[in-house]
């Protein structure tokens, strides 16, 4: 079987699709996500090879934003691109 490299247009809804599950995941336990369009690009960009296809999306997501997520406090998080990288932080206010 010879597979056609997937169009950005498909890995760009692939990566829609699993950050709206990984979002779904982690509201259940605590945490309202809100995240750039800009995120969208960096992990089209680092999780898609000509060689794999979109296989390695799944471990970008888990490495870049979901682990990430993990380590914080539930509450409410932004994930945003700043020089190029992916960060990802709370916005809960410390003031009393």
């Amino acid at each position: 079987l010879v597979f056609r490299p997937l169009s950005p247009e498909t890995v760009r809804a692939i990566v829609r699709k699993q950050m709206t599950e990984t979002f779904a995941r982690v509201s259940d336990r605590g945490w309202t996500v809100t995240c750039t369009p800009e995120v969208e690009d960096v992990l089209c960009a680092r999780g898609y090879s000509k060689e794999y296809g979109a296989r390695p999306l799944l471990r970008a997501i888990e490495e870049f934003v979901l682990g990430p997520i993990g380590r914080l406090a539930p509450g409410p998080v932004e994930v945003k691109v700043e020089d190029g990288e992916i960060i990802v932080r709370s916005t809960e206010s410390t003031e009393p």
